[in-house]
């Protein structure tokens, strides 16, 4: 059997995280001996981490809650103290030796090692096994800052394939590393349709509104933008009855809760916080909205096509634009555009005929995030 190593350096509740235990459950266990590895055990922030198969072994970076996960706890809920700032200046020397010196001597045990978020980069001129990475992120907002762009530069070389997960991200990725253009490779994040329409089967008993619209994305604002989305909604909630709700969870609930009830939306915008299994809420919903400032892909507006709902989102670099087919199956506004969102709810709202439409184009364009065809795509590379 061949070894293969995924490395992510946190395991949160994301896109990234939903499309890599995609990939761990369709490789097939019988050629793969698969293990994940985390670089920093978030313990009850790793709320995905029981839909890791049984056969794929996980191990940790580090454990050590003085150097990882209460570090991180403390950052991600705004309780980050001056104290908690001075330790983290002797902790991350100590913290990257450990780091350094784990992931050169164990991921030399492994055939091939998948740096499924480009977490690797630093040391990838260490590793001496078959080096894969993924990008998740717009090239162009990374790559802002000019130390990024130089690590990416000098490092990449050290790679044996890059993947990215559509064109628009290929056109990024040739703009800034043309030198490395065919270690490049298109892949499409992967779906299982049957299994996805078969969890939105079931009952769920927490649904307060019969006649909504619903957005699911982590509740970060700096990437994704549920601010316009909320103004937007204020713009409209007078005209329609339909109600907002929002799965998911993040940093900062607090901050938008309070955004709700100064826009006086507390009856019609519900934050039902983090689910296991968002697609009830997607499947029941009129249809989806997803603002974001930026995307690796939008792994989500895809989800929402195959549980044949008609779907609105920001035109943000990268995803999302090629996932809508230019707006052919999608209605896309320019980020940060609240009228033009607000517009777009409303016309789907009193729109049935144009909700149907845009439904039946996704349908058939659908096959080409079929998760067969992207599995072999990844068995080959192995």
């Amino acid at each position: 059997m061949k070894k293969v190593a995924f490395y992510l350096r946190l395991f949160l509740t994301g896109g990234t995280e939903t499309s890599l235990i995609r990939y761990i459950k369709a490789l097939d266990k019988n050629i793969f001996d698969i293990t994940l590895i985390i670089g920093i055990n978030m313990k009850d922030y790793e709320l995905f981490i029981n839909q890791i198969p049984s056969h794929v072994k996980v191990k940790y970076v580090l454990q050590d809650s003085r150097l990882c996960h209460d570090y991180f706890y403390k950052k991600r809920s705004n309780n980050f103290t001056f104290k908690d700032k001075l330790a983290k200046i002797f902790i991350k020397p100590l913290r990257n030796h450990l780091y350094r010196k784990y992931i050169i001597d164990e991921l030399s045990n492994y055939d091939v090692v998948i740096d499924y978020a480009m977490d690797l980069i630093r040391f990838s001129n260490r590793i001496p096994k078959r080096l894969i990475g993924f990008f998740h992120f717009s090239l162009d907002y990374y790559l802002a800052k000019p130390r990024n762009f130089k690590l990416y530069q000098r490092n990449l070389r050290y790679y044996d394939k890059l993947i990215v997960l559509n064109q628009s991200m290929y056109d990024q990725f040739v703009k800034y590393f043309a030198a490395y253009k065919d270690l490049a490779q298109v892949f499409y994040n992967q779906f299982d349709f049957s299994v996805i329409r078969n969890l939105a089967q079931c009952k769920v008993d927490d649904i307060t509104s019969t006649d909504y619209i619903v957005s699911v994305a982590r509740l970060e604002e700096n990437q994704k933008d549920f601010t316009s989305l909320f103004y937007a909604f204020a713009k409209i909630k007078d005209k329609v009855s339909t109600d907002l709700i929002v799965i998911g969870d993040g940093s900062d609930r607090h901050n938008l809760q309070e955004l709700i009830n100064k826009l006086g939306l507390a009856d019609r915008v519900y934050l039902y916080g983090h689910k296991n299994n968002p697609f009830p809420y997607i499947k029941n919903s009129r249809f989806f909205v997803f603002s974001s400032k930026h995307e690796g892909f939008g792994l989500v507006l895809v989800e929402a096509m195959i549980l044949s709902r008609a779907v609105i989102s920001s035109d943000c670099p990268v995803g999302p634009y090629e996932i809508t087919a230019g707006g052919e199956c999608g209605l896309l506004f320019k980020v940060g555009d609240v009228d033009a969102l607000a517009s777009h709810m409303y016309t789907l709202i009193n729109n049935q005929a144009a909700v149907d439409n845009l439904v039946k184009k996704a349908d058939a364009l659908l096959d080409r995030f079929d998760i067969n065809k992207n599995i072999k795509q990844l068995e080959e590379l192995l």
